[in-house]
């Protein structure tokens, strides 16, 4: 309990002298959910599906088809090493499909049709998840940043305050125990920092992953 109001304390007076710090807003991080990694690759998905629609769309109807061939003639009224020439052979026609062509070609369609919708369906869900695996990274990231420029502040004032403390005790305003756990306090708040950073770290992580920019340490 001790530690924690001695805490409160110095982080209130701590808090007082950073309000001017500046801070990135989250509104700088929403509009670059595209970039996102997962939203790149559903995106080339469902553009992969609509391309693939449009395909079975265009083979739709009549087909024109052909075929060339070329080889060698020899003519029977001519002697060796005449009478032979080439003869190449181009063939053209348009055809339409139907009964079971047509519904081939139908159901081609549909089913192409149906993969756009799903890609599509899966392209918002992905941009959707983008935007709150931001919100919840930015969120983490902030906090921590805080909670380790607090602590940070609150470990530079462990010297003042051991000297405080120390004339409480000697003039007997403060129990030992006290004094002793005050001062646990501050080694505490050491070993609180590793974590904190590696909590600030990861969230940052997570963020240049999620908007695909080298997004450095910001307050």
């Amino acid at each position: 309990m001790i530690r924690l109001m001695l805490f409160i304390f110095f982080s209130g007076i701590i808090g007082a002298t950073n309000l001017q710090a500046q801070t990135r807003l989250l509104s700088e991080f929403s509009p670059l959910i595209d970039r996102a990694a997962s939203v790149l690759k559903t995106q080339a998905d469902q553009e992969a599906s609509q391309a693939e629609l449009q395909i079975r769309e265009a083979q739709q109807g009549w087909e024109l088809f052909g075929s060339v061939a070329a080889g060698y003639q020899k003519s029977p009224f001519a002697r060796e090493p005449f009478g032979r020439f080439f003869d190449p052979t181009l063939r053209l026609g348009l055809r339409y499909p139907l009964l079971g062509s047509a519904e081939k070609q139908n159901r081609a369609i549909l089913d192409a049709t149906a993969r756009v919708t799903i890609e599509t369906i899966r392209l918002n869900w992905s941009r959707h998840l983008a935007v709150f695996f931001i919100e919840e990274n930015y969120a983490a990231y902030w906090s921590a940043q805080q909670l380790l420029k607090i602590n940070d502040s609150f470990v530079q004032l462990a010297e003042s305050a051991e000297r405080k403390l120390g004339a409480r005790r000697n003039s007997g305003l403060l129990l030992s125990s006290d004094y002793h756990e005050f001062l646990s306090a501050f080694a505490l708040a050491e070993r609180a920092r590793l974590e904190f950073q590696h909590e600030r770290d990861q969230a940052l992580i997570r963020l240049r992953h999620l908007t695909g920019e080298p997004v450095p340490v910001f307050e």
